[in-house]
């Protein structure tokens, strides 16, 4: 299963770590620091729980800038957050 998770605010933030120990999942932003951080397995928030998991190296997380991604994610992801 394929979950999208667009825009990586603080609310979405703490999800996509933990959605992506357990399956594929695809951050899409305009930020891109926080992007970034989410790609280098940093959390872009003060959460040891977060920052964890990201270390940890478990998950199957991409993060994108490209908004032309939207239109394949739209397409190939079983859900959108």
């Amino acid at each position: 299963m394929k979950i999208a998770g667009v825009g990586m605010s603080w609310v979405e933030l703490p999800d996509a770590p933990q959605i992506a120990q357990h399956k594929e999942d695809v951050a899409l932003d305009l930020n891109p620091k926080g992007l970034s951080k989410i790609g280098r397995r940093v959390s872009a928030m003060k959460d040891e729980g977060i920052e964890c998991l990201l270390r940890s190296g478990r998950q199957n997380l991409s993060a994108t800038l490209d908004h032309t991604d939207l239109a394949t994610l739209k397409r190939n992801a079983d859900i959108i957050l």
